[in-house]
């Protein structure tokens, strides 16, 4: 058991978690790093935003949308669509 008191916390290397990881304030990642998970489901239960130019790329599985789809500018749809 590790337990850290208030203030400001700084790891300097690699951080493994074996077990479940419980985190009651945001979470930050700064750089030019990548944030992956492994292969279980990722649930985002707040508003999720794609800023700036970035790219929101989904694989070749089903995508489910469940509710209003809103798009502002230009759409491109390939192969077998139906409006």
């Amino acid at each position: 058991t590790l337990t850290v008191g208030t203030g400001l916390t700084t790891l300097g290397g690699a951080l493994d978690v074996a077990g479940i990881a419980t985190f009651t304030n945001n979470v930050n990642q700064t750089g030019t790093g990548t944030f992956s998970t492994g292969t279980g489901n990722v649930f985002l239960n707040g508003a999720t935003s794609v800023t700036g130019t970035n790219t929101f790329t989904v694989g070749t599985g089903l995508s489910t949308l469940n509710g209003d789809l809103i798009v502002n500018g230009q759409s491109l749809f390939n192969n077998r669509t139906t409006v």
